[in-house]
């Protein structure tokens, strides 16, 4: 027979002043169902800093011992820690203050990223980075693991210093939380484990389709692979050969705040997100068009970012305007002639745009590029425009799924958020399933 809580057999009760458990208390986080209480994380965990073996003796190090960083924990995703980029001897765990802690430990970050956390996946040790929690049996450890997420907040706080911040032992004992029985922690736990599960498989397949992505750029927007049906050359070209024109925008007066309460979109270069633009931060008015000489841009358009080129952010930026707008000083429209399409150009842009800015920019404080340098840029592309258009094509229909992909993404997190604030105040009880035969 079945008797393990699943979240299938889970289900949801919201409660006011009674939850489907029972009546509630009151305490200083709100209203807990009366069956749990306020408890210290010193309260259900020993709390353990860690150290560093002496650098200058070889021998301890590079053994088979796994010793964690705060660098492993935030290069890391997902809940457990398996593998870290350093390890130690025995011996070099003997000469210093650092524990051997055992699988399931909590690896909290006490200095640096305060409040990040993973789950040892195995034995190991760590520096004294960190305030690493080993639960006791009143606690389930993913269980703790949720709730020490939500106190990221109050341990910066927390936390002291003058060469950097850092958490304190006695800090990190005294932090309080929500804690029901231990059998609901069982539940709770299951239920955010599935999400985070979700959330994982989510993310590992966007970055498979990314990956494809990538493949399929290098090999369409070179020509080393071509679609069936096309089999006219690709010429090398000057971008400029290609344009019928190209323009930047610029900014009306601050100094007419009403300027900026009109309807018109009005791009700046942090909104070239690499995809179609159809709504900005800013919006502006036909008065404002007119005294800064602006230019209303049709969509289609294809828009990249000109100056701070230094910052990798900005480096290579572009956009395709999704509705009628305007821009700024630091974008500009470049505006094909027949033989480019825009929606060709765009991924040809988006493939081969940091590796030009690196190459063609100018200036010294800031790297930025003119119209006349934008002119000169190479690029290589199929003479015949139907190729263009299918390569496009493929690649836009890609995008589209990624897109997708990442909503859904983003409304697992949601949940995923929404179920830690409801499951872990008691806000939302989870009922075990009857037994079954």
């Amino acid at each position: 027979m079945n008797t393990s809580p699943t979240v299938r057999d889970a289900r949801w009760h919201e409660g006011t002043s009674q939850t489907a458990h029972g009546p509630v208390k009151d305490t200083h986080f709100g209203p807990i169902p009366d069956d749990w209480e306020v408890r210290h994380l010193g309260d259900v965990a020993d709390i353990i800093s860690g150290a560093t073996p002496s650098t200058t003796n070889p021998s301890y190090w590079n053994g088979g011992i796994k010793w964690c960083t705060p660098t492993d924990i935030t290069g890391t995703k997902g809940r457990y820690l398996v593998e870290t980029e350093r390890t130690i001897s025995q011996k070099g765990l003997n000469n210093c203050s650092a524990r051997l802690l055992p699988p399931g430990t909590l690896l909290l970050c006490s200095r640096a990223t305060i409040g990040e956390v993973r789950i040892a996946a195995t034995a190991i040790c760590t520096n004294q980075g960190f305030k690493s929690l080993v639960c006791r049996d009143s606690v389930n450890n993913e269980f703790l693991y949720y709730a020490v997420l939500t106190m990221k907040p109050r341990m910066i706080a927390r936390a002291i210093g003058s060469t950097f911040l850092e958490l304190s032992k006695s800090d990190a004992a005294s932090l309080e939380f929500v804690c029901p029985p231990r059998s609901e922690q069982n539940l709770i736990a299951s239920a955010l484990s599935a999400t985070d599960a979700q959330i994982g498989s989510l993310d590992r397949l966007v970055a498979k389709k990314i990956a494809i992505k990538h493949a399929a750029m290098q090999q369409l927007l070179s020509g080393k692979t071509r679609l069936k049906g096309f089999a006219s050359k690709w010429e090398n070209k000057k971008l400029g050969e290609l344009l019928y024109d190209c323009w930047g925008g610029s900014t009306p007066s601050r100094a007419r705040p009403e300027f900026f309460r009109g309807t018109i979109p009005w791009i700046t270069s942090g909104e070239l997100e690499y995809g179609l633009i159809t709504d900005t931060k800013e919006k502006i008015t036909n008065e404002a068009m007119r005294e800064a000489n602006l230019k209303l841009l049709p969509a289609g358009t294809f828009l990249m970012a000109i100056t701070g080129m230094e910052a990798e952010g900005t480096r290579g930026a572009c956009g395709i305007v999704g509705v009628e707008a305007t821009t700024n000083q630091s974008c500009m429209a470049l505006m094909p002639n027949d033989r480019l399409l825009s929606s060709f150009l765009f991924h040809w842009y988006v493939h081969n745009g940091k590796a030009l800015a690196l190459q063609y920019c100018q200036g010294t404080k800031q790297q930025s590029y003119t119209a006349g340098i934008v002119r000169e840029l190479p690029i290589s592309l199929p003479a015949d425009i139907n190729e263009q258009r299918e390569i496009a094509g493929i690649l836009s229909d890609m995008d589209t799924e990624l897109g997708a992909l990442n909503n859904r993404f983003s409304k697992v997190l949601g949940i995923k958020q929404a179920m830690m604030q409801a499951l872990l105040t008691g806000r939302v009880r989870l009922i075990k399933p009857e037994v079954t035969a």
